[in-house]
């Protein structure tokens, strides 16, 4: 199978089975799979692929003919403009948690903050990323399942992060941290269903959060009160229809408790706090701009 005999069948496979303009399935397939180059396949049409490589191709596009996510067939996906290898046991990090990372920045630097704790880590992408943005800050990272994953990208990044395994705030159980982030499961059960075919070959309890989609999260907030020093942060992401649930829930426990919208102007992060903290737009605009510059 030539260059062009090979781009020419994953196109036509994939624009049939894939939603939307497939151009960067190509170039994901030949670039970060195939390991050849797009202008390779431009500029020499009737090259042959390897025996290798062919099998390669075929592997791809029928995984992604099924759906799988591109992110699990490559072995490693992008958040924050930095590459964490990624696995079937773990989330895929997503664009949308992006702003919360942001929040979190804006907050630690705002206010001081020393110390921050990514609760429900996965391949511990949130808290790397803002080691790697915060070197002077302590970042501690706990979820339920096994971290080895998680540990594998802090090495790769060069960051130290603490690690340790255990369900929720169970984990560091005498720990109290200036900011408790959490990206938690908080899809409605009965919504599972409907989420997009790749999400469902993601773990499920990454995304289902209960019947009301809250289980988690009404636990967990309960749990930050003796987890965060006086003036410490919680930031939660959650679901942009439940704000006003979550926010109800905050206040009977943080006399100061908002929501922030996400770059959809969507309501989708949860911050409370024993003191004021209030972030101006002008802020978010900075800082949006200061987190690219690693």
């Amino acid at each position: 199978m030539t260059y062009n005999e090979a781009y020419t069948y994953a196109a036509k496979i994939l624009s049939i089975v894939l939603p939307g303009d497939i151009k960067d399935e190509l170039r994901i397939c030949f670039e970060e799979y195939l390991k050849i180059p797009i202008w390779k396949v431009t500029t020499y049409p009737d090259r042959k692929l390897s025996p290798d490589e062919e099998s390669k191709l075929l592997d791809y596009v029928a995984r992604r003919a099924r759906r799988e996510p591109w992110q699990y067939i490559v072995g490693k996906s992008y958040f924050m403009g930095l590459e964490f290898h990624v696995d079937k046991t773990v989330f895929i990090p997503r664009p949308e948690t992006e702003d919360l990372v942001t929040y979190t920045y804006i907050i630690v630097r705002k206010f001081n903050l020393q110390s921050i704790w990514d609760v429900g880590t996965g391949c511990g992408a949130i808290a790397i990323v803002l080691k790697r943005m915060l070197p002077n800050i302590e970042v501690y990272a706990s979820d339920i399942i096994p971290l080895k994953l998680a540990r594998h990208n802090a090495n790769n990044v060069g960051v130290k992060v603490h690690f340790k395994r255990g369900n929720l705030l169970d984990a560091f159980a005498e720990l109290k941290v200036d900011t408790i982030v959490c990206n938690p499961p908080y899809i409605p059960s009965t919504r599972y269903w409907d989420l997009p075919p790749e999400v469902l070959y993601e773990p499920r309890t990454s995304y289902d959060g209960g019947t009301d989609g809250l289980e988690i999260i009404k636990q967990l907030i309960p749990q930050t009160v003796s987890h965060l020093t006086p003036c410490g942060v919680l930031l939660i992401e959650l679901d942009s229809t439940q704000s006003d649930k979550v926010l109800e829930l905050a206040h009977q426990y943080y006399p100061h408790a908002c929501i922030l919208k996400d770059s959809f102007d969507k309501p989708r992060f949860l911050i409370t706090s024993n003191r004021d903290i209030t972030v101006h737009p002008w802020e978010t605009l900075r800082d949006r701009f200061m987190v690219g510059l690693f």
